[in-house]
């Protein structure tokens, strides 16, 4: 027999597993790419269809990040020692979306330096 908080744990789970099921293929059909003119534009399309893949998902792991966060912080129950914890992973979180786009940006800004 399944506790309350084992229940809870596993249906929030299905609706992570739900939510990625929905936004995979909706992203992998967003980076199809148009026939490309030549093998050099070609290249360039395919890495921008992955990166933009990239993001996406990064994107993801980041919701799903604050997602885990906010039940730590709501499951700390006043501990401190919870609540640093959770604060210090939220940091970590919008930490590694802010690098994620400005990664982005970077890459976006070279390849228009270059071409």
């Amino acid at each position: 027999m399944q506790t309350t908080k084992q229940k809870h744990r596993t249906i929030v789970w299905r609706r992570i597993l739900i939510v990625c099921l929905i936004f995979v293929p909706l992203i992998s059909q967003a980076g199809i790419a148009a026939a490309a003119t030549s093998p050099q534009q070609e290249l360039v399309d395919t890495l921008t269809n992955v990166r933009n893949l990239l993001i996406a998902l990064g994107t993801v792991v980041a919701a799903i990040g604050y997602v885990i966060t906010a039940y730590m912080w709501m499951l700390s129950n006043g501990n401190p020692e919870q609540r640093y914890k959770a604060r210090k992973y939220f940091t970590d979180v919008t930490f590694g979306i802010f690098l994620l786009f400005a990664s982005s940006y970077l890459v976006q800004l070279a390849q228009s330096l270059v071409a």
